[in-house]
């Protein structure tokens, strides 16, 4: 399944790098929010294509990508929490597994329809996560340079006896890819995450204006699904 997915192809996506010398221990982050108005916006769009969050958010994250670098024909990792096991929850450890959205965009399609796109393809996925897509050859193809993961039913606010706490994830000093989208779904901030990037390849100012599109087309698409991409 996955060796067909990517045959033929290339995973990389050709990011505006300041350089192609790539180095260790580089690995920079910035803040992502989307505001509760603006989540339950998203939400309620899902609610009214029938899917998850998740991709909706894809999708928009794709529009991005595709905004950022021109090219339509996209390979993003993403993970796979492999927990609809009957009973799974019950389990402790990582069960996560790492797959590859492999989508062309259209821009005469609207965004309704990349949605159900990604949805679909996310859905045909599930069924082939015994293996992953780093369990077969990829010299040919290369491994994506993008990273995309939203997490939902993860609390980052709890309590410990009578004190109340958030927890905050410290970002590795390890890249996991050239540009990662991290986003969690909070019951009161709405959605936060960061945006990590290798600065050793790509420049923190660019990143901010970057971040800022991206910022623009979560917060104002949820209303112009019919619209087309382009």
């Amino acid at each position: 399944y996955w060796t067909k997915k990517i045959e033929g192809i290339s995973c990389k996506t050709e990011l505006p790098i300041l350089s192609g010398k790539r180095q260790s221990g580089r690995n920079e982050h910035l803040p992502v929010h989307i505001k509760p108005d603006a989540s339950q916006k998203l939400k309620a769009l899902a609610n009214k294509l029938e899917v998850t969050l998740t991709p909706v958010l894809f999708a928009i994250y794709l529009i991005w990508i595709w905004r950022l670098t021109g090219q339509s024909d996209l390979t993003v990792a993403y993970p796979y929490a492999n927990r609809d096991v009957l009973n799974s929850e019950k389990i402790k450890g990582m069960l996560v597994q790492m797959g590859f959205l492999r989508i062309s965009i259209k821009p005469e399609q609207s965004l309704r329809e990349l949605i159900s796109n990604v949805s679909q393809q996310m859905i045909e996925d599930r069924d082939h996560f015994i293996a992953s897509p780093y369990d077969i050859d990829i010299s040919k193809s290369g491994a994506p340079n993008l990273l995309f993961s939203m997490q939902s039913g993860i609390g980052m606010e709890s309590t410990s006896g009578p004190m109340q706490f958030e927890a905050e994830e410290v970002p590795s000093e390890t890249s996991k890819a050239d540009l990662v989208t991290i986003l969690y779904d909070t019951e009161k901030r709405g959605i936060i995450g960061r945006l990590e990037f290798d600065s050793s390849l790509l420049d923190e100012k660019n990143c901010i204006q970057f971040l800022d599109c991206l910022t623009y087309l979560f917060e104002n698409c949820s209303e112009k699904d019919d619209l087309a991409i382009e």
